[in-house]
C-alpha cells in the first residue's frame, strides 16, 4: 500500500467500500482514509490497483472527495464490464465444447475489447482482463495438440489494429510453444503481442488508414508507435521487461535498418524478433486498405528470400515449419 500522504480537509468525504477497487484497473480519483479527524490519501488517483493492493483493502472503509462522485459512478460501472468479462475468459476455458469453438469465442471477446480500445470507445486497456485473456488461451494452446491451422479458422483475414493485435499475439504463442520456450516467456509474448501496437491508439487515424504511401513527415510519425507502446504498457502496469523490450523492438531489423532506434542484432531482444516474424506475417496475409493480401505461401516465401537480413533467418525457418 501507498505511503500514506496528509491532505488539508478542503471538501466533504463520502465513505466507499474498499472492495469495489477493481484489480488491474486505474483509478481516477483518490482515495482516502480516516485518522482521528483528519482525512489523508492512502491510494492517489491514476494508481492501478494490484491483487496485493486488492487483499489489503477488500474489507476496509476508504472515502472519495464528494468532487469525485461522478468519477467514482463511471469508475464503478466500468468495474462492473470488466469483473464480467474477466469472468467470461475464465468461464470459456470450462465450457464441454470443441476446442475451436473456445478458440473462437475467446478471439471474439478480446477482438471486440481491442476493437474498443483502438477506436476509443474504451479509455483505457486493463490488465485484469489481458492477463484473463492469456491465461484462458494459454489454457487451450498449451494443453493440447493442436496446432496453427486449428487455429487458423478463427483468425481475421481483413486487417485492423485490433485484430492484429490478437492474430500477432496467437501466432507469436504458438510459435513459442513449437520452439520449447517456457511457460512464463510464452506468457510474455503473448502479453506482448496483444500490446505490440497500442501506441497506435494515440496517432491520427488517417495516417493509419491512409490508402496510400506515406509522406516522410507521416512515415516519421508513424515510428513513433513503438515508443508511445511501451509507455502505454507500463501506464497500465506492465513492468517486465521482456514484454517491454518487444512491444519497444518489434519494428527494429538485425541489419539496423529498422525502427525506432535503428539498432543492429545483438541488441534485439529475442521476444522483439519473435513479434517481428509474426507481426510481419500477419500483416502480408491480411487485407489492407492500399493492397490485397498475400497468401501464406507468398509471404512466407517473400520473408524468407527478401527479408532474411532484416528478420532471424532461423526463426524464419521454424516459422515455416508450424505450416507443414
Amino acid at each position: 500500500m501507498r505511503k500514506i500522504q496528509k491532505t488539508l480537509i478542503n471538501s466533504t468525504y463520502q465513505a466507499i467500500n474498499g472492495a469495489a477497487l477493481v484489480p488491474g484497473f486505474m483509478i481516477p480519483f483518490d482515495c482516502y482514509i480516516k485518522r482521528f479527524n483528519n482525512y489523508v490519501i492512502i491510494i492517489k488517483a491514476g494508481t492501478v490497483i494490484s491483487k496485493a493492493l486488492s487483499e489489503q483493502i477488500q474489507t476496509k472503509q476508504l472515502f472519495i472527495a464528494n468532487d469525485d462522485r461522478q468519477k467514482y459512478d463511471t469508475y464503478k460501472k466500468e468495474g462492473k464490464d470488466i469483473s464480467s468479462l474477466t469472468e467470461k475468459f475464465s468461464s470459456i476455458t470450462q465450457l464441454d465444447a470443441d476446442v475451436k469453438e473456445k478458440i473462437f469465442k475467446i478471439y471474439s471477446l478480446i477482438n471486440q475489447y481491442m476493437n474498443d480500445y483502438f477506436s476509443k470507445e474504451s479509455h483505457e486497456l486493463n490488465m485484469s482482463i489481458i492477463n484473463h485473456y492469456t491465461d484462458a488461451i494459454l489454457a487451450i494452446i498449451l494443453n493440447s495438440n493442436y496446432e496453427l491451422k486449428d487455429f487458423s479458422v478463427s483468425l481475421a483475414t481483413v486487417y485492423s489494429e485490433s485484430s492484429h493485435s490478437v492474430n500477432v499475439s496467437i501466432l507469436s504463442a504458438l510459435f513459442a510453444k513449437a520452439n520449447g520456450f517456457d511457460y512464463d516467456m510464452i506468457r510474455d509474448i503473448v502479453i506482448a503481442g496483444l500490446l505490440h501496437d497500442c501506441g497506435k491508439r494515440s496517432m491520427d487515424k488517417k495516417i493509419l488508414d491512409k490508402n496510400s504511401s506515406l509522406t516522410d513527415e507521416e512515415f516519421a510519425l508513424m515510428k513513433e508507435h513503438p515508443v508511445r507502446g511501451v509507455e502505454e504498457a507500463k501506464h497500465i502496469g506492465v513492468t517486465k521487461q521482456t514484454i517491454l523490450e518487444a512491444i519497444g523492438g518489434h519494428h527494429e531489423k538485425l541489419d539496423g535498418s529498422g525502427y525506432p532506434e535503428g539498432v543492429f542484432s545483438a541488441r534485439i531482444s529475442e521476444a522483439s524478433q519473435i513479434i517481428a516474424i509474426c507481426d510481419t506475417f500477419d500483416a502480408l496475409t491480411t487485407q489492407r486498405t492500399f493492397r490485397d493480401k498475400f497468401s501464406s505461401f507468398d509471404s512466407l516465401l517473400m520473408m524468407k528470400n527478401e527479408m532474411s537480413e532484416q528478420l532471424n533467418k532461423s526463426y524464419i525457418a521454424k516459422f515455416i515449419k508450424m505450416f507443414r
